[in-house]
């Protein structure tokens, strides 16, 4: 009856807060590099965090032990993922950088008008690059989206309150397009 009981009480004991096997996380500020990161090998299972990317940058979230907790759990500055014991799972994030232009809605002119300064866009690296404007019938009350960085919102698009590129600075609001076709035409007339 003793030896029964001890091997019941040994496994809740392992089911419910007894010893659990660690993992292994990074740990580090949210600016360390994979170079400068520390590998801590006695995590705490089963989670590990890291900071994310937004268009304004790098999330102030460290890298450390445990799951996303109060509001960055919600907020999207932080990122779980499930560790293991030999690797760990919250890799160091890396940041690309390009250029999409703000927009500001011109109340003298009715209409929104490009910043002339371009803005620094981050993704993380992979990520495609879009660059977004205000469309044909985007009017005062339309909601620009992230001063210019990143793809329209749902809908938008086929609503024309949004436009929409895929390159490096392309949402200026004159661009080659607009000279090509007047310059073929002239062309024309010449011939």
């Amino acid at each position: 009856h003793q030896t029964s009981t001890f091997i019941l009480s040994s496994g809740i004991n392992a089911e419910y807060g007894g010893a659990r096997a660690t993992i292994r996380c990074n740990v580090g500020a949210s600016t360390s590099t994979a170079a400068s990161l520390t590998v801590k090998e006695d995590c705490a299972g089963p989670s590990c965090s890291s900071p994310t990317v937004s268009y304004t940058g790098l999330s102030s979230q460290n890298y450390a032990c445990g799951a996303c907790s109060g509001s960055a759990a919600t907020d999207g500055s932080c990122e779980s993922c499930t560790g293991n014991a030999s690797t760990p799972c919250n890799a160091a994030v890396e940041v690309e950088t390009f250029k999409c232009y703000d927009y500001s809605f011109n109340t003298t002119t009715n209409k929104w008008a490009k910043v002339t300064t371009a803005v620094t866009c981050h993704v993380k690296k992979g990520t495609a690059v879009h660059c977004n404007k205000p469309g044909e019938s985007a009017n005062k009350t339309y909601n620009f989206q992230h001063k210019g960085c990143g793809p329209c919102a749902a809908g938008t698009v086929n609503n024309k309150t949004c436009a929409q590129c895929d390159k490096d600075s392309c949402n200026s609001a004159v661009t080659l397009s607009f000279f090509i076709t007047p310059l073929i035409a002239c062309l024309l007339s010449l011939i």
